[in-house]
Protein backbone atom coordinates (compact mmCIF):
# COMPACT_ATOMS: atom_id res chain seq x y z
CA UNK A 1 0.00 0.00 0.00
CA UNK A 2 2.74 2.25 1.02
CA UNK A 3 4.42 1.46 -2.43
CA UNK A 4 1.29 2.55 -4.33
CA UNK A 5 0.86 5.45 -2.55
CA UNK A 6 4.78 6.63 -2.98
CA UNK A 7 4.18 5.39 -7.15
CA UNK A 8 1.30 8.02 -7.10
CA UNK A 9 3.02 10.61 -5.64
CA UNK A 10 5.94 10.17 -8.38
CA UNK A 11 3.85 10.12 -11.06
CA UNK A 12 1.91 13.32 -9.67
CA UNK A 13 4.97 15.32 -9.34
CA UNK A 14 6.72 14.33 -13.13
CA UNK A 15 2.93 15.22 -14.41
CA UNK A 16 3.52 18.90 -12.66
CA UNK A 17 7.19 19.10 -14.11
CA UNK A 18 5.79 17.87 -17.51
CA UNK A 19 3.37 20.89 -17.05
CA UNK A 20 5.47 23.34 -15.76
CA UNK A 21 8.02 22.65 -18.71
CA UNK A 22 5.57 23.16 -21.47
CA UNK A 23 3.86 26.04 -19.59
CA UNK A 24 7.51 28.13 -20.02
CA UNK A 25 8.00 26.78 -22.94
CA UNK A 26 4.54 28.01 -24.11
CA UNK A 27 5.71 31.19 -22.63
CA UNK A 28 8.76 31.73 -24.27
CA UNK A 29 7.38 30.97 -27.53
CA UNK A 30 4.42 33.50 -27.05
CA UNK A 31 7.14 36.09 -25.52
CA UNK A 32 9.17 35.45 -29.44
CA UNK A 33 6.15 35.95 -30.73
CA UNK A 34 5.13 38.90 -29.44
CA UNK A 35 8.30 40.25 -29.70
CA UNK A 36 8.42 40.27 -33.40
CA UNK A 37 5.15 41.08 -33.62
CA UNK A 38 5.71 44.58 -31.58
CA UNK A 39 8.79 44.72 -34.10
CA UNK A 40 6.79 44.29 -37.36
CA UNK A 41 4.55 47.09 -35.64
CA UNK A 42 7.26 49.29 -34.38
CA UNK A 43 9.07 48.95 -37.82
CA UNK A 44 5.57 49.68 -39.94
CA UNK A 45 4.97 52.58 -37.72
CA UNK A 46 8.31 54.20 -39.05
CA UNK A 47 7.99 53.00 -42.43
CA UNK A 48 7.48 56.22 -44.55
CA UNK A 49 4.44 56.86 -46.40
CA UNK A 50 4.54 55.17 -50.00
CA UNK A 51 1.29 56.98 -51.04
CA UNK A 52 2.49 60.40 -50.60
CA UNK A 53 3.42 62.51 -53.31
CA UNK A 54 5.02 65.61 -54.79
CA UNK A 55 3.07 67.41 -56.88
CA UNK A 56 3.16 71.23 -58.26
CA UNK A 57 0.57 73.51 -59.31
CA UNK A 58 1.20 77.21 -60.46
CA UNK A 59 3.57 78.33 -57.80
CA UNK A 60 1.69 76.47 -54.95
CA UNK A 61 3.62 73.78 -53.75
CA UNK A 62 2.24 70.46 -51.63
CA UNK A 63 5.15 68.40 -50.66
CA UNK A 64 5.18 65.21 -49.90
CA UNK A 65 8.02 62.61 -49.52
CA UNK A 66 9.22 59.71 -50.22
CA UNK A 67 7.06 57.94 -52.39
CA UNK A 68 7.85 57.36 -55.94
CA UNK A 69 3.99 57.27 -57.51
CA UNK A 70 2.50 56.43 -61.03
CA UNK A 71 4.05 60.01 -62.55
CA UNK A 72 6.55 61.95 -61.38
CA UNK A 73 6.17 65.97 -60.77
CA UNK A 74 8.74 68.44 -62.01
CA UNK A 75 9.46 72.20 -61.79
CA UNK A 76 11.96 73.74 -64.26
CA UNK A 77 14.05 76.01 -63.35
CA UNK A 78 12.09 79.18 -63.32
CA UNK A 79 9.08 77.05 -62.25
CA UNK A 80 6.97 76.99 -64.91
CA UNK A 81 5.30 73.70 -65.97
CA UNK A 82 7.82 72.21 -69.15
CA UNK A 83 4.82 69.53 -69.67
CA UNK A 84 7.96 67.14 -69.08
CA UNK A 85 7.31 64.21 -67.02
CA UNK A 86 3.72 64.98 -66.91
CA UNK A 87 1.96 63.73 -63.55
CA UNK A 88 -1.79 62.02 -63.12
CA UNK A 89 -4.57 65.19 -62.75
CA UNK A 90 -2.48 68.64 -63.47
CA UNK A 91 0.70 67.29 -61.64
CA UNK A 92 -1.87 66.11 -58.50
CA UNK A 93 -2.70 62.60 -57.17
CA UNK A 94 -5.14 60.88 -57.09
CA UNK A 95 -7.93 62.42 -54.63
CA UNK A 96 -6.27 65.86 -54.50
CA UNK A 97 -8.42 68.87 -55.56
CA UNK A 98 -7.64 72.20 -56.84
CA UNK A 99 -8.96 73.13 -52.90
CA UNK A 100 -6.21 71.42 -51.14
CA UNK A 101 -3.44 73.24 -52.49
CA UNK A 102 -1.15 75.34 -50.56
CA UNK A 103 -1.00 78.57 -50.70
CA UNK A 104 2.72 79.49 -49.30
CA UNK A 105 2.77 82.84 -49.48
CA UNK A 106 5.34 84.67 -47.24
CA UNK A 107 7.24 82.45 -45.01
CA UNK A 108 7.89 83.55 -41.56
CA UNK A 109 11.50 83.91 -40.92
CA UNK A 110 11.48 84.74 -37.43
CA UNK A 111 14.06 82.20 -35.19
CA UNK A 112 13.84 80.79 -31.82
CA UNK A 113 16.24 82.73 -29.44
CA UNK A 114 19.55 81.38 -28.61
CA UNK A 115 21.90 82.20 -25.73
CA UNK A 116 24.49 84.59 -27.30
CA UNK A 117 27.24 82.59 -26.44
CA UNK A 118 30.51 83.48 -27.95
CA UNK A 119 32.25 80.87 -30.44
CA UNK A 120 34.47 79.11 -28.72
CA UNK A 121 37.82 79.67 -30.72
CA UNK A 122 38.41 82.04 -33.77
CA UNK A 123 37.86 80.14 -36.93
CA UNK A 124 40.82 80.39 -39.05
CA UNK A 125 39.93 81.94 -42.56
CA UNK A 126 42.20 80.16 -45.29
CA UNK A 127 42.60 80.39 -48.87
CA UNK A 128 41.57 77.16 -50.49
CA UNK A 129 45.51 75.78 -51.23
CA UNK A 130 43.50 74.71 -54.99
CA UNK A 131 43.61 77.47 -58.21
CA UNK A 132 39.96 78.39 -59.21
CA UNK A 133 39.17 76.56 -62.03
CA UNK A 134 39.42 78.22 -65.76
CA UNK A 135 36.78 78.82 -67.18
CA UNK A 136 35.18 76.06 -69.31
CA UNK A 137 37.59 74.09 -71.30
CA UNK A 138 37.35 73.85 -74.75
CA UNK A 139 36.83 70.11 -75.76
CA UNK A 140 39.76 68.27 -77.60
CA UNK A 141 37.10 66.67 -79.15
CA UNK A 142 35.10 69.20 -81.06
CA UNK A 143 31.79 68.44 -82.95
CA UNK A 144 30.59 71.53 -84.56
CA UNK A 145 28.38 73.73 -82.43
CA UNK A 146 29.51 71.81 -79.23
CA UNK A 147 29.62 73.44 -75.82
CA UNK A 148 30.69 72.55 -72.41
CA UNK A 149 29.21 72.24 -69.19
CA UNK A 150 31.31 71.78 -65.71
CA UNK A 151 29.33 70.39 -63.12
CA UNK A 152 30.98 70.02 -59.37
CA UNK A 153 29.15 68.07 -56.51
CA UNK A 154 29.67 68.13 -52.44
CA UNK A 155 28.26 66.48 -50.05
CA UNK A 156 26.00 66.10 -47.12
CA UNK A 157 25.39 69.87 -45.77
CA UNK A 158 23.44 69.95 -42.30
CA UNK A 159 22.97 73.72 -41.68
CA UNK A 160 21.91 74.00 -38.13
CA UNK A 161 22.12 70.34 -36.82
CA UNK A 162 20.22 69.24 -33.88
CA UNK A 163 18.10 71.43 -31.99
CA UNK A 164 19.56 72.58 -28.50
CA UNK A 165 22.95 70.36 -29.65
CA UNK A 166 26.55 72.08 -29.49
CA UNK A 167 27.00 71.82 -33.00
CA UNK A 168 23.91 73.45 -33.99
CA UNK A 169 24.61 76.14 -31.03
CA UNK A 170 27.79 76.51 -32.47
CA UNK A 171 26.63 76.94 -35.79
CA UNK A 172 24.17 79.54 -34.78
CA UNK A 173 26.83 81.19 -33.40
CA UNK A 174 28.64 81.57 -36.05
CA UNK A 175 26.39 82.79 -39.08
CA UNK A 176 25.59 85.11 -36.13
CA UNK A 177 29.01 86.23 -35.91
CA UNK A 178 30.67 85.99 -39.06
CA UNK A 179 27.51 86.21 -41.93
CA UNK A 180 26.46 83.53 -43.97
CA UNK A 181 29.27 84.09 -46.39
CA UNK A 182 31.78 82.69 -43.65
CA UNK A 183 30.94 79.07 -44.02
CA UNK A 184 31.60 78.22 -47.86
CA UNK A 185 34.33 80.92 -48.36
CA UNK A 186 37.61 78.74 -48.51
CA UNK A 187 35.51 77.08 -51.83
CA UNK A 188 33.54 79.72 -52.86
CA UNK A 189 36.02 80.05 -56.17
CA UNK A 190 35.65 76.47 -57.48
CA UNK A 191 31.63 76.90 -57.46
CA UNK A 192 31.47 80.41 -59.10
CA UNK A 193 34.18 79.07 -61.57
CA UNK A 194 31.73 75.88 -62.64
CA UNK A 195 28.09 76.13 -64.20
CA UNK A 196 25.90 74.26 -62.08
CA UNK A 197 27.09 73.23 -58.33
CA UNK A 198 24.53 70.31 -56.46
CA UNK A 199 24.68 69.85 -52.62
CA UNK A 200 23.18 67.06 -50.58
CA UNK A 201 21.07 69.37 -47.73
CA UNK A 202 20.38 67.36 -44.97
CA UNK A 203 17.71 68.55 -43.03
CA UNK A 204 15.03 70.83 -43.33
CA UNK A 205 15.47 74.78 -43.84
CA UNK A 206 12.00 75.51 -41.52
CA UNK A 207 10.26 77.43 -38.77
CA UNK A 208 8.47 74.59 -37.31
CA UNK A 209 8.83 73.09 -33.77
CA UNK A 210 6.94 70.21 -34.36
CA UNK A 211 9.24 67.48 -35.68
CA UNK A 212 8.05 64.46 -37.65
CA UNK A 213 8.40 61.04 -36.76
CA UNK A 214 11.57 60.14 -36.41
CA UNK A 215 13.90 57.22 -34.88
CA UNK A 216 17.30 59.29 -34.55
CA UNK A 217 18.81 62.73 -34.37
CA UNK A 218 16.14 65.04 -35.77
CA UNK A 219 18.06 68.12 -37.83
CA UNK A 220 16.63 71.58 -39.12
CA UNK A 221 18.08 74.68 -40.21
CA UNK A 222 17.01 78.72 -39.90
CA UNK A 223 15.15 79.48 -43.52
CA UNK A 224 17.57 82.27 -44.21
CA UNK A 225 20.24 79.75 -44.13
CA UNK A 226 19.70 79.46 -47.39
CA UNK A 227 21.87 82.46 -47.66
CA UNK A 228 24.71 80.40 -47.13
CA UNK A 229 23.61 78.79 -50.81
CA UNK A 230 23.25 81.82 -52.93
CA UNK A 231 25.85 83.65 -51.14
CA UNK A 232 28.34 80.91 -52.90
CA UNK A 233 26.79 79.62 -55.99
CA UNK A 234 24.99 76.65 -55.02
CA UNK A 235 22.48 76.07 -57.51
CA UNK A 236 20.83 72.74 -56.78
CA UNK A 237 19.68 71.03 -53.76
CA UNK A 238 19.26 67.24 -53.28
CA UNK A 239 16.23 66.81 -50.83
CA UNK A 240 16.17 62.72 -51.09
CA UNK A 241 17.82 62.12 -47.68
CA UNK A 242 16.61 60.17 -43.70
CA UNK A 243 16.09 63.39 -43.13
CA UNK A 244 13.85 65.62 -45.39
CA UNK A 245 11.00 64.88 -43.15
CA UNK A 246 12.94 65.69 -39.67
CA UNK A 247 9.86 68.40 -38.94
CA UNK A 248 7.24 66.15 -41.06
CA UNK A 249 5.57 67.92 -44.54
CA UNK A 250 5.14 71.43 -43.17
CA UNK A 251 9.42 71.03 -42.46
CA UNK A 252 9.59 70.32 -46.33
CA UNK A 253 7.02 72.34 -47.91
CA UNK A 254 8.48 75.52 -46.48
CA UNK A 255 12.01 74.43 -47.40
CA UNK A 256 10.94 74.02 -51.14
CA UNK A 257 9.18 76.76 -50.95
CA UNK A 258 12.31 79.04 -49.14
CA UNK A 259 14.97 77.03 -51.84
CA UNK A 260 12.49 77.98 -55.03
CA UNK A 261 12.46 81.71 -53.60
CA UNK A 262 15.72 82.37 -53.87
CA UNK A 263 16.71 80.62 -57.13
CA UNK A 264 18.14 77.74 -55.41
CA UNK A 265 16.46 74.29 -57.56
CA UNK A 266 15.62 71.21 -55.54
CA UNK A 267 15.19 67.77 -56.58
CA UNK A 268 14.28 64.13 -54.74
CA UNK A 269 11.91 61.95 -54.51
CA UNK A 270 9.41 62.54 -57.17
CA UNK A 271 10.23 66.03 -57.95
CA UNK A 272 12.50 66.42 -60.93
CA UNK A 273 14.42 69.51 -61.46
CA UNK A 274 14.84 70.97 -65.06
CA UNK A 275 17.03 73.96 -66.16
CA UNK A 276 18.46 74.83 -70.09
CA UNK A 277 22.11 75.60 -69.99
CA UNK A 278 24.18 76.75 -72.87
CA UNK A 279 21.20 75.67 -75.02
CA UNK A 280 21.70 72.48 -72.93
CA UNK A 281 18.63 70.73 -71.24
CA UNK A 282 20.19 69.55 -68.10
CA UNK A 283 17.60 67.63 -65.69
CA UNK A 284 18.34 66.45 -61.66
CA UNK A 285 16.74 63.70 -60.31
CA UNK A 286 17.15 62.32 -56.46
CA UNK A 287 16.37 59.00 -54.51
CA UNK A 288 17.52 57.05 -51.21
CA UNK A 289 17.65 53.34 -51.08
CA UNK A 290 14.57 53.29 -48.50
CA UNK A 291 11.89 54.35 -49.63
CA UNK A 292 12.99 53.87 -53.92
CA UNK A 293 13.52 49.89 -55.33
CA UNK A 294 16.47 49.62 -57.98
CA UNK A 295 13.63 49.25 -60.45
CA UNK A 296 11.38 52.49 -59.21
CA UNK A 297 14.45 54.48 -59.71
CA UNK A 298 15.64 52.88 -63.22
CA UNK A 299 12.06 53.95 -63.92
CA UNK A 300 11.88 57.11 -62.75
CA UNK A 301 15.70 57.74 -65.02
CA UNK A 302 14.06 55.77 -68.05
CA UNK A 303 11.08 58.45 -68.22
CA UNK A 304 13.35 61.43 -67.86
CA UNK A 305 15.86 60.64 -70.26
CA UNK A 306 14.14 61.67 -73.40
CA UNK A 307 13.52 65.31 -71.80
CA UNK A 308 17.11 66.04 -71.08
CA UNK A 309 20.47 66.59 -72.99
CA UNK A 310 22.46 65.54 -69.51
CA UNK A 311 20.57 63.80 -66.86
CA UNK A 312 22.42 63.97 -63.35
CA UNK A 313 20.99 61.07 -60.22
CA UNK A 314 21.62 61.89 -56.56
CA UNK A 315 21.69 58.60 -54.36
CA UNK A 316 21.39 58.69 -50.57
CA UNK A 317 22.82 55.01 -49.65
CA UNK A 318 25.18 52.80 -48.12
CA UNK A 319 26.11 51.85 -44.82
CA UNK A 320 26.89 54.81 -42.35
CA UNK A 321 30.96 55.29 -41.55
CA UNK A 322 31.49 52.45 -43.61
CA UNK A 323 34.52 53.38 -46.71
CA UNK A 324 33.58 50.74 -48.55
CA UNK A 325 30.40 50.68 -50.73
CA UNK A 326 28.19 47.65 -50.45
CA UNK A 327 26.35 45.29 -53.23
CA UNK A 328 23.49 46.92 -53.33
CA UNK A 329 24.78 50.36 -53.84
CA UNK A 330 27.01 48.99 -56.78
CA UNK A 331 23.65 47.06 -58.18
CA UNK A 332 21.59 50.76 -58.12
CA UNK A 333 24.15 52.47 -59.24
CA UNK A 334 24.48 50.17 -62.38
CA UNK A 335 20.31 50.20 -62.81
CA UNK A 336 20.65 54.07 -63.12
CA UNK A 337 23.36 54.06 -65.46
CA UNK A 338 21.71 51.30 -67.57
CA UNK A 339 18.43 53.44 -67.59
CA UNK A 340 19.87 56.38 -68.87
CA UNK A 341 22.15 58.49 -66.23
CA UNK A 342 25.02 60.66 -67.41
CA UNK A 343 26.37 61.00 -63.80
CA UNK A 344 25.32 59.39 -59.98
CA UNK A 345 26.24 60.89 -57.06
CA UNK A 346 26.35 59.40 -53.57
CA UNK A 347 25.88 61.04 -50.12
CA UNK A 348 24.55 59.66 -46.52
CA UNK A 349 27.98 57.30 -45.04
CA UNK A 350 29.47 60.62 -43.79
CA UNK A 351 33.00 59.52 -44.64
CA UNK A 352 34.44 59.22 -48.92
CA UNK A 353 33.72 55.92 -50.53
CA UNK A 354 35.11 55.13 -53.92
CA UNK A 355 34.26 55.99 -57.50
CA UNK A 356 33.59 53.46 -60.08
CA UNK A 357 33.59 54.18 -63.95
CA UNK A 358 30.38 52.04 -65.96
CA UNK A 359 30.19 51.84 -69.52
CA UNK A 360 31.45 54.96 -69.83
CA UNK A 361 29.47 56.73 -66.79
CA UNK A 362 30.82 57.91 -63.41
CA UNK A 363 29.55 56.53 -59.89
CA UNK A 364 30.74 58.77 -56.75
CA UNK A 365 29.41 56.31 -54.46
CA UNK A 366 29.88 59.10 -51.24
CA UNK A 367 31.44 62.47 -51.10
CA UNK A 368 31.33 62.24 -47.42
CA UNK A 369 30.43 65.24 -44.98
CA UNK A 370 30.34 69.13 -46.21
CA UNK A 371 29.43 71.42 -44.19
CA UNK A 372 28.24 69.31 -41.56
CA UNK A 373 26.45 71.17 -38.34
CA UNK A 374 25.45 67.22 -36.83
CA UNK A 375 28.70 66.79 -35.73
CA UNK A 376 29.82 69.18 -33.31
CA UNK A 377 34.14 67.58 -33.63
CA UNK A 378 33.65 64.69 -36.42
CA UNK A 379 36.73 62.10 -36.21
CA UNK A 380 37.26 62.20 -40.01
CA UNK A 381 37.19 65.39 -40.93
CA UNK A 382 37.84 64.35 -44.90
CA UNK A 383 35.44 64.73 -47.70
CA UNK A 384 35.67 65.79 -51.34
CA UNK A 385 34.50 67.80 -54.21
CA UNK A 386 33.91 65.83 -57.62
CA UNK A 387 33.96 67.57 -60.84
CA UNK A 388 33.39 66.53 -64.32
CA UNK A 389 33.09 68.57 -67.66
CA UNK A 390 30.69 67.64 -70.04
CA UNK A 391 31.06 68.52 -73.97
CA UNK A 392 27.95 67.52 -76.91
CA UNK A 393 26.29 69.13 -79.72
CA UNK A 394 22.44 70.17 -78.97
CA UNK A 395 21.60 70.33 -82.41
CA UNK A 396 22.17 66.67 -82.64
CA UNK A 397 19.58 65.94 -81.01
CA UNK A 398 19.08 64.12 -77.38
CA UNK A 399 22.06 60.79 -77.73
CA UNK A 400 23.75 59.98 -75.33
CA UNK A 401 26.33 59.08 -77.74
CA UNK A 402 26.54 62.61 -78.16
CA UNK A 403 28.00 63.53 -74.99
CA UNK A 404 31.58 63.95 -74.33
CA UNK A 405 33.46 63.21 -70.95
CA UNK A 406 36.11 66.25 -71.01
CA UNK A 407 37.36 64.84 -67.43
CA UNK A 408 36.99 64.61 -63.71
CA UNK A 409 38.62 66.46 -60.92
CA UNK A 410 38.74 65.40 -57.48
CA UNK A 411 39.21 67.77 -54.82
CA UNK A 412 40.02 66.67 -51.32
CA UNK A 413 38.57 68.86 -48.66
CA UNK A 414 38.15 68.77 -45.00
CA UNK A 415 34.79 69.62 -43.29
CA UNK A 416 36.59 72.12 -41.31
CA UNK A 417 39.18 74.70 -41.61
CA UNK A 418 41.14 73.91 -38.02
CA UNK A 419 41.98 70.02 -36.99
CA UNK A 420 41.01 70.30 -33.64
CA UNK A 421 37.12 71.12 -34.12
CA UNK A 422 34.63 71.70 -36.71
CA UNK A 423 34.04 75.30 -37.54
CA UNK A 424 31.70 74.34 -40.66
CA UNK A 425 34.14 75.56 -42.78
CA UNK A 426 35.30 73.38 -45.52
CA UNK A 427 38.51 73.91 -46.73
CA UNK A 428 41.00 72.35 -49.93
CA UNK A 429 43.53 70.01 -48.48
CA UNK A 430 47.19 70.97 -48.91
CA UNK A 431 49.32 68.72 -51.37
CA UNK A 432 50.87 65.88 -49.06
CA UNK A 433 47.40 65.63 -47.31
CA UNK A 434 45.28 65.78 -50.27
CA UNK A 435 47.31 63.53 -52.50
CA UNK A 436 47.12 60.74 -49.70
CA UNK A 437 43.33 60.80 -49.81
CA UNK A 438 42.85 60.74 -53.54
CA UNK A 439 45.61 57.08 -52.80
CA UNK A 440 42.92 56.25 -50.79
CA UNK A 441 39.77 56.61 -53.02
CA UNK A 442 41.37 55.17 -56.02
CA UNK A 443 42.50 52.23 -53.15
CA UNK A 444 38.67 51.46 -53.46
CA UNK A 445 37.25 52.44 -56.84
CA UNK A 446 36.52 49.07 -58.93
CA UNK A 447 36.98 49.68 -62.80
CA UNK A 448 38.64 52.90 -62.21
CA UNK A 449 42.02 52.60 -63.83
CA UNK A 450 44.36 55.72 -62.66
CA UNK A 451 46.31 55.44 -65.90
CA UNK A 452 42.79 56.02 -67.95
CA UNK A 453 41.16 58.35 -66.21
CA UNK A 454 40.78 61.93 -67.95
CA UNK A 455 41.72 64.88 -66.06
CA UNK A 456 40.00 68.41 -66.15
CA UNK A 457 42.90 71.01 -66.91
CA UNK A 458 43.78 72.77 -64.01
CA UNK A 459 42.91 69.94 -61.84
CA UNK A 460 43.93 69.75 -58.18
CA UNK A 461 46.97 67.27 -58.92
CA UNK A 462 48.23 70.28 -61.16
CA UNK A 463 47.17 73.72 -59.21
CA UNK A 464 48.58 71.88 -56.53
CA UNK A 465 51.97 70.82 -57.99
CA UNK A 466 51.89 67.16 -57.09
CA UNK A 467 52.02 67.15 -61.00
CA UNK A 468 54.32 69.60 -62.55
CA UNK A 469 52.75 69.34 -66.09
CA UNK A 470 49.59 68.53 -67.95
CA UNK A 471 50.27 65.79 -69.14
CA UNK A 472 47.86 63.38 -68.08
CA UNK A 473 50.00 60.04 -67.86
CA UNK A 474 51.98 62.03 -65.16
CA UNK A 475 48.87 63.02 -63.22
CA UNK A 476 47.84 59.11 -63.21
CA UNK A 477 51.06 58.25 -62.32
CA UNK A 478 50.52 60.18 -58.86
CA UNK A 479 47.79 58.22 -58.03
CA UNK A 480 48.67 54.32 -59.64
CA UNK A 481 51.68 54.08 -57.85
CA UNK A 482 50.47 53.42 -54.41
CA UNK A 483 52.85 52.81 -51.80
CA UNK A 484 51.66 51.62 -48.37
CA UNK A 485 53.20 53.79 -46.01
CA UNK A 486 51.65 57.00 -48.02
CA UNK A 487 47.56 55.44 -47.34
CA UNK A 488 45.94 57.29 -44.41
CA UNK A 489 44.61 55.05 -42.13
CA UNK A 490 40.54 55.04 -41.90
CA UNK A 491 38.92 56.78 -39.16
CA UNK A 492 36.29 54.85 -37.42
CA UNK A 493 33.43 57.34 -36.74
CA UNK A 494 31.74 58.04 -33.09
CA UNK A 495 28.04 56.43 -33.49
CA UNK A 496 26.06 59.40 -32.44
CA UNK A 497 27.00 62.80 -33.68
CA UNK A 498 26.88 65.24 -30.60
CA UNK A 499 27.62 64.87 -26.70
CA UNK A 500 25.02 63.49 -24.53
CA UNK A 501 25.14 66.96 -22.25
CA UNK A 502 25.12 68.99 -25.54
CA UNK A 503 27.75 71.17 -24.58
CA UNK A 504 30.01 73.47 -26.03
CA UNK A 505 33.17 72.83 -26.41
Amino acid sequence: MGKNVTKKKKAAQRRRRRTLRAGVMGLLVLMGVGTMAGMAMFNASVKPNRDMQWYVRQGAVEVAAPALGEGYAQTAANGARTGAIQSRGQFAPDGVTDEDALSLGVIDRRTAEVPAVEPTREPVATEAPVATPEPTPEPTEDPSGSVTLTISAAGDCTFGGEEGAKGQRRFTQYARKYGYEYFFQNVRSIFEGDDLTIVNLEGPLTTSDKPGKHGGFIFKGDPDYVNILTSSSVELCNLANNHTLDYGKTGLKETASILSSNGVGYCGYTQAWYTEMKGVRVCALGFDQWNNTKDEIAAAVAEARPNCDLLIVSMHWGEESRNDYNSKQEAMGHAIVDAGADLVIGTHPHVYQGIEKYKGKYIVYSLGNFCFAGNANPNDKRCLIFQQTFSFNPGMGIAQANILDQGINLIPCTVSSVKDMNDFQPTVMAAKEGGSLLKNVVRRSTNFVAEKVRWMKNNYLLATGLVKTEEEREANAVLADIKPEEIEADIELEETPEAEDGSVT
